[in-house]
C-alpha cells in the first residue's frame, strides 16, 4: 500500500470561533488566532460577525466540528457547546468555573500597573471608577485599591454601571457630577474601561474641572476609536488581546491533538501604559512644556528633531530644554526617543511588520541606532521582545 503524504494524512480540523467583531479587542483576539494558524497547520473556520452578548447562531444546532474558541456569555450557548463534546477554550473575562480551560487578561495586574504609574507620578490622592458587579472590573478595582493602600494613601470609589453611558439615566449623571465635585484635588482617577473614562472626561468639561491639572485620568483598553475623539487625549493601559488569541489557538490545538495542557488558566498581563495628555500633570505648571509634549506625541514618529520642534514653537532651543527638564525631569531628546520606542513596542506586539519597517515607521533614520536604543531601554533585542510577548 502506498503511504499517505503528509498533506493527505493531515485532517484539517473544523473550528468554530465565537468572538465579537464589534470591538477592537475582539478583532485583535481574532488577529492572534489567525497568526497562529498561519504559522502552523490550516483550520477550517466557522464564524460570523457578532457582538459579545448576541444571540446563539442558528447554524450551531447542526454544527459538527473538532474544537471551539469562545468569548460569548450567553447561558443558552454555554449549555449548547457542552453538548458538542469537543475541546473548548474560553476567552470570556468572567469568573472561571464553567468547566473550560481559560485564557484571559490578568486583570489584577492591570490594577497594579495603574497604581504603580499613578504613585510614581507623585500624586497623593486617588480614586477608581468601575463596576464591582462585573468580575474583570472588580479585579481591577480591588488590585488598584490594595496597591494604593500599601503606600498609605486613601482611595475613593464610584460605581458606574456599563449601561449608564448616556443621558437616558440623568440620575447617574448627576451622581457622577456630585462625586467629581466632592473630590479633594489634585487627584488621580483610574477608570477601569476606556468608555467610562470618556464619560468622566465629558463630566469634567461640563463642570470646568481641568484634566489634567485637577484630575489625572488613566484608563484601560487603548481603543483606537476612543483615542481619536477624546480631548485631552486619553492615557490608557494597553492590553494584549492578540497574544491572548494566539495562546488560545495554541491551547486548542494541543487539546485537539489529544495532548494535556500545562495549566487550565492562562493569565496574560497588560503590555504598558500609553502616556497621553490626560495624565500629564507636570506640564500644567508650564504651558510651553504642555505645547512641546503635544507636538512630540503628534510628530515624534515622523522624524521630529529638536530644531524642528523649536521652529514650530518659535522658541530658542536652550529655553525649551531648560523648561522641559524642570517640568518633566528629562530632556526633549529623551522624550522624543521614549515616544518612538513606545510606538515600536506596540507595533512589535500588534503587527507582523519587520523590525526594519518598524524602525522606519517610528521615525528612526538609522536602523542600527534603533536596535541599539531599543535593547538599551528594554534589555532585549526587538526580535526577542516579540518572541517573549508571544510565548
Amino acid at each position: 500500500m502506498t503511504p499517505l503524504s503528509p498533506l493527505q494524512a493531515y485532517k484539517v480540523p473544523k473550528v468554530a470561533i465565537f468572538i465579537e467583531t464589534s470591538s477592537m479587542y475582539g478583532r485583535q483576539l481574532l488577529k492572534g488566532i489567525g497568526r497562529y494558524i498561519r504559522q502552523h497547520e490550516p483550520w477550517e473556520i466557522f464564524m460570523e460577525p457578532q457582538a459579545v452578548y448576541e444571540h446563539v447562531p442558528q447554524w450551531t444546532k447542526s454544527w459538527q466540528g473538532d474544537g471551539i474558541i469562545s468569548r460569548l456569555d450567553n447561558p443558552e450557548f454555554i449549555q449548547r457547546i457542552r453538548k458538542f463534546n469537543v475541546p473548548v477554550i474560553d476567552l470570556n473575562d468572567g469568573k472561571e468555573g464553567r468547566g473550560f480551560p481559560v485564557v484571559r487578561c490578568d486583570h489584577r495586574r492591570v490594577g497594579v500597573m495603574a497604581a504603580e504609574h499613578m504613585l510614581a507620578s507623585g500624586l497623593t490622592r486617588f480614586a477608581v471608577v468601575g463596576n464591582k458587579a462585573t468580575f474583570w472590573c472588580n479585579e481591577r478595582i480591588l488590585s488598584f485599591k490594595e496597591s494604593v493602600k500599601q503606600s498609605s494613601a486613601s482611595c475613593a470609589y464610584f460605581n458606574l454601571p456599563f449601561d449608564r453611558f448616556h443621558s437616558e439615566h440623568p440620575h447617574e449623571e448627576v451622581s457622577l457630577h456630585r462625586w467629581l465635585l466632592s473630590l479633594e484635588k489634585p487627584i488621580g482617577i483610574f477608570a477601569c474601561y476606556d468608555m467610562q473614562a470618556v464619560q468622566i472626561l465629558n463630566a469634567c468639561h461640563r463642570l470646568k474641572i481641568k484634566v489634567p491639572g485637577d484630575i489625572s485620568l488613566l484608563s484601560v483598553g487603548n481603543e483606537d476609536v476612543v483615542s481619536e475623539f477624546c480631548y485631552p487625549s486619553l492615557s490608557t493601559i494597553a492590553l494584549a488581546p492578540e497574544k491572548i488569541g494566539f495562546l488560545a489557538a495554541e491551547q486548542l490545538d494541543l487539546l485537539m491533538r489529544g495532548m494535556p495542557l500545562a495549566s487550565e488558566v492562562r493569565l496574560v498581563p497588560p503590555t504598558s501604559v500609553i502616556l497621553r495628555e490626560s495624565t500629564n500633570t507636570q506640564s500644567q505648571k508650564e504651558p510651553i512644556v504642555a505645547e512641546a509634549l503635544t507636538l512630540i506625541r503628534q510628530h515624534a514618529t515622523k522624524g521630529l528633531t529638536i530644531d524642528q520642534l523649536t521652529k514650530m514653537m518659535c522658541i530658542s532651543r536652550s529655553t525649551l530644554q531648560r523648561k522641559f527638564r524642570l517640568a518633566y525631569g528629562q530632556t526633549v531628546h529623551d522624550c522624543i526617543l521614549e515616544t518612538r520606542l513606545e510606538k515600536a513596542k506596540l507595533l512589535l506586539l500588534e503587527t507582523d511588520l519587520s523590525c526594519s519597517s518598524i524602525a522606519f515607521q517610528c521615525g528612526f533614520e538609522n536602523e542600527t541606532y534603533f536596535y541599539y536604543v531599543f535593547k538599551k531601554q528594554n534589555g532585549l533585542t526587538c526580535r526577542k521582545f516579540r518572541q517573549a510577548s508571544h510565548s
